[in-house]
């Protein structure tokens, strides 16, 4: 029997490879030996071929399912067979087997807290051109810009070996000596025009150096080694790049698996219950000092059912939807489990036969039995009524006692909640604590980009689209933004107030929800001379060097002379012009011609600076 620890989820999956929901990939492609002709999702990203270990590895934003979902279906027409008698899932990873003939290939699918790690161990396969970037981009593989990049402009030695380009750069062997290999691709790299940003390292084993050019920076890491030199070239670009649409998420519909003879489900009768009505709180005295939770909420477990119903209080509202979902779906949990960050103070109490009680709050932590109580709390119908008084009794050399009053539904896991969706509480995350708006709870990758006139904030929170959505429905009026008459749809919200515009964006992230908004500051904007005028874009250039500089858009030369614009943007090249994408040639005396394209989008304002320390920046300003 295949080793499956959710037979829903599995079967979840099986269906899409059915129904055949994902369009593209190779509709009964015949099998091939090359690893390049196995499937990869359109949004992998940090690919790498590690062709002397024949491990493939990549990251993709799809919903864990989806993944697994789509190598089940492409591996299939391209005539791969599942291993059914070795198959594993649970909720965070998913590892599938897939053979044909003396070729094997084992894929594990991780969630990570913003997207799926994906790693590929494979057996009989072959790996021919790993090694080059460009012709497997060709051939329709997501490779990184960073391998694309460094292929491109630093061809190797011929004296290359075991060369693995990925998403940070390139790893390489040379025969080539350390000196003798770190000169090589230091002066290619000058040779470009890049500037060298930093004091060398120099040691007996190793160089080390930095160059930077615009937004690419590379480096140059050789090591001495058994065969000459290990050489380590690295790239990045602060350039955002497009983001590719991930996966869609998979439904769950029942399906036997093939090949396994799997007895049928029934279907889990689901009872409504209504927990708006909920009502509790209890008063805890602890050491001289006394706590008090005002929400309340009761619930079962599979492994536990009904020999065991925990009666819950808490200092904040309790996430009654999640509590709902990890009945259904886990086999046992505790209040703590409902919180991925901090988790509130809470009393929490274990009715039936046998009595217990858990409290904590900062700095305590107490379970413990209870005897000799006032139990007057009574379990009918599908609700929990009444009171519980535990005596006074010492607990940690202090006086421990407490009163609780309830009245209040069971969530178990046959029941389903009918009501609205969870409150979420704001973050306190000191990051964000001078933004124009608040943070869900529990938000995590938190980070904000952009100019004084456009800002662009990014979180990846723990809920639906759709309830982060509604968060910031209920949110931004709260702190001065009113919503736009007829701008916003599901996917996009927009606001404003006085001075300046927002627009709010949610994208799904595996389990969890992208947040990405952006202010605007028309005021500010108009007053120093960035604002675009209505229907078209506007390009700024500006020169902080100490020397002319020449900008050349199409035939024309646009001439600034030292400093001009670097401190008032209405003193630059200031012009606006329609929508288009525009190629603007920099010619800084002393450095090699230096190409940037802008893609000028309607009401949209982008400036390039020519550098004081040489290269120029190219920043969207609004």
């Amino acid at each position: 029997m295949p080793k499956v620890r959710s037979v829903a989820a599995f079967t979840a999956l099986f269906v899409f490879v059915a129904l055949g929901v994902f369009a593209g990939g190779l509709r009964g492609a015949e099998f091939s030996d090359e690893a390049a002709a196995l499937p990869f999702p359109p949004d992998a990203s940090e690919l790498e071929f590690v062709a002397w270990t024949g491990d493939i590895n990549f990251n993709s934003r799809s919903p864990l399912k989806s993944l697994a979902a789509f190598y089940l279906k492409e591996m299939a027409q391209r005539g791969w067979e599942l291993d059914a008698s070795d198959v594993d899932i649970d909720d965070d990873s998913i590892e599938l087997n897939f053979k044909h003939g003396a070729a094997t290939l084992e894929a594990r699918f991780s969630q990570s807290s913003k997207e799926v790690r994906v790693r590929i161990d494979t057996r009989g396969l072959k790996f021919s051109g790993a090694d080059d970037p460009a012709k497997l981009a060709a051939a329709g593989v997501p490779m990184p810009r960073a391998a694309l990049y460094l292929q491109k402009e630093l061809p190797l030695p011929e004296s290359a070996q075991k060369v693995q380009y990925g998403a940070e750069g390139v790893m390489l062997k040379s025969t080539l000596g350390l000196q003798e290999a770190f000169e090589y691709f230091s002066g290619r790299i000058k040779a470009k025009g890049f500037r060298e940003s930093r004091r060398p390292i120099v040691t007996d084993t190793r160089r080390y150096t930095e160059f930077s050019q615009g937004t690419i920076q590379l480096s140059v890491n050789v090591f001495t080694d058994d065969v000459g030199s290990r050489i380590v070239l690295g790239y990045e670009n602060s350039q955002k790049q497009s983001a590719v649409k991930p996966l869609p998420a998979v439904a769950s519909l029942p399906l036997t698996i093939p090949g396994v003879a799997e007895t049928p489900t029934e279907p889990v009768a689901t009872t409504p219950v209504d927990v708006a009505g909920n009502k509790g709180s209890a008063v805890v005295k602890f050491g001289g000092k006394q706590y008090t939770f005002p929400h309340a909420a009761c619930f079962q477990t599979k492994d536990r059912g009904d020999y065991a119903t925990m009666v819950v209080f808490s200092s904040k509202p309790i996430p009654l939807n999640k509590m709902q979902a990890m009945a259904t779906k886990e086999d046992d949990f505790s209040f703590f489990d409902l919180y991925e960050s901090a988790t509130p103070d809470y009393l929490s109490l274990q009715l039936g036969k046998y009595l217990s009680f858990s409290f904590s709050v900062p700095g305590v932590g107490v379970a413990n039995s209870i005897d000799e109580s006032v139990d007057e709390m009574k379990i009918a119908d599908g609700r929990v009524k009444g009171t519980f008084k535990m005596p006074p009794k010492e607990v940690l050399s202090r006086q421990f006692s407490f009163t609780a009053t309830i009245d209040a539904a069971v969530i178990t896991p046959t029941t389903r909640i009918s009501g609205p969706a969870d409150p979420v509480a704001t973050s306190t995350d000191p990051v964000s604590g001078d933004w124009p708006f608040s943070l869900p709870e529990g938000s995590e990758d938190i980070r904000r980009e952009g100019s004084r006139f456009r800002k662009t904030y990014h979180a990846l929170v723990d809920m639906p689209p759709a309830e982060a959505a509604a968060f910031y429905r209920k949110e931004l009026p709260t702190k001065g933004w009113k919503a736009v008459d007829g701008a916003s749809s599901d996917g996009t919200l927009h606001f404003a107030n006085d001075s300046m515009q927002l627009s709010a964006a949610f994208e799904p992230q595996g389990e969890k929800t992208s947040i990405e908004i952006v202010t605007r500051d028309a005021a500010l904007a108009k007053k120093e001379g960035v604002l675009p005028e209505a229907g078209k874009g506007r390009l700024i250039l500006a020169n902080a060097h100490r020397v002319e500089v020449v900008y050349t858009i199409g035939k024309s030369d646009y001439r600034l002379k030292a400093g001009r614009g670097a401190k008032d943007f209405k003193e630059a090249l200031n012009y606006s012009i329609p929508p288009g994408t525009y190629k603007i040639v920099v010619k800084i005396p002393g450095q090699p011609e230096q190409t940037e394209r802008i893609d000028l989008t309607e009401g949209t304002s982008w400036a390039i600076v020519a550098l004081p320390t040489g290269g120029y920046l190219p920043i969207q300003l609004y």
